[in-house]
């Protein structure tokens, strides 16, 4: 299937560049570039190759043909998100083979995979998606429009806002690991608070996030998590939070909106994070950290003393040579 150039530049609300009949025959990658394919360019540098390789570009610069748009990426999901295929849904919209609790509430329009598990008085809400071998527990809510992805698990008392997604074989609201040793025994504390997940927020694939020990544990709105994250029991994850692969945070830290968490970032127990903090790739963050900072390192520092440490490792041998 081809489109042409105007065809893809009113669906992404950008301006055409050359040809508005010139055909595009599909997407591409700008590490990838194929002729006659269209490709987003956040620089000149790539848009320059893209050209030569006879590409279709969408850039914020005027290209040689293309798409100009003051957000390519945008301009590039909205693309995406209109010509992709769209396959044909089952015309029973909860399966046979799913089990629904006789005390379940659930809204129009929503769709029930097989060997999907329902609890009792959970309430599912319109137009939402519960794909196959999932399980929601008792006492749960669903918002409108969300999307349960297969094998995901949301225990007993979680609620989620409009518009979340649960990655693939997530577990949400299992219970923390907040243990208590006594003379006779060593046993793990009841938690019955839950998970509560504002609207918007997009958990991604093999995440963890514990229910709280009487409270909650709260995410937040818009928050954006990658695969394979742990949240603890009775965190409070602000808004707009984006969390990277690998990193965890520990029980009952508060952590205000728009945090972004570098790859394999760790947050210790009972840390207070400000808003704005961004931490970058493999920091571990043991103390609390003030509003509006950059953070590097373990421990986690300011970025720019954290630098300065490591060049000074480096010349670490050179000044014992000379002392020698």
């Amino acid at each position: 299937m081809a489109w042409s150039l105007d065809q893809l530049s009113r669906i992404s609300g950008g301006e055409t560049c050359g040809d508005k009949e010139s055909l595009i025959i599909g997407l591409c990658s700008s590490e990838k570039p194929i002729k006659n394919c269209l490709a987003f360019s956040l620089n000149e540098k790539i848009s320059r190759n893209l050209d030569q390789a006879g590409c279709f570009v969408i850039s914020k610069e005027k290209p040689l043909k293309g798409i100009c748009h003051p957000d390519p990426k945008l301009a590039f999901s909205s693309i995406v998100n209109e010509i992709k295929p769209n396959y044909e849904k089952p015309k029973k919209l909860i399966s046979e083979k799913a089990h629904i609790s006789k005390s379940a509430k659930i809204d129009q329009d929503v769709e029930i995979g097989p060997f999907v598990f329902i609890g009792e008085d959970v309430k599912i809400s319109k137009g939402t998606e519960i794909h196959a071998f999932s399980f929601i527990g008792n006492k749960c809510k669903i918002g409108s429009f969300c999307k349960i992805m297969p094998h995901a698990v949301i225990m007993d008392n979680c609620n989620l806002g409009d518009k979340c997604l649960i990655g693939p074989s997530s577990v949400v609201g299992n219970s923390g690991f907040n243990i208590h040793k006594t003379d006779k025994e060593i046993f793990r504390m009841p938690h019955i608070g839950g998970v509560q997940i504002q609207k918007n927020a997009t958990i991604g694939a093999l995440n963890t996030i514990d229910g709280g020990l009487i409270d909650p544990t709260d995410i937040g709105k818009n928050v954006k998590t990658d695969s394979q994250v742990h949240i603890a029991h009775n965190v409070n994850l602000g808004d707009n939070a984006l969390i990277a692969a690998k990193s965890g945070i520990a029980g009952s830290s508060k952590i205000k909106e728009n945090f972004i968490a570098g790859g394999r970032v760790g947050v210790s127990d009972h840390t207070k994070i400000g808003k704005n903090v961004t931490a970058g790739v493999g920091s571990m963050i043991i103390s609390d950290i003030e509003d509006d900072s950059t953070v590097l390192g373990y421990p986690a520092r300011a970025k720019k003393i954290t630098l300065s440490i490591w060049a000074s490792l480096k010349k670490l041998p050179v000044w014992i040579k000379k002392k020698k």
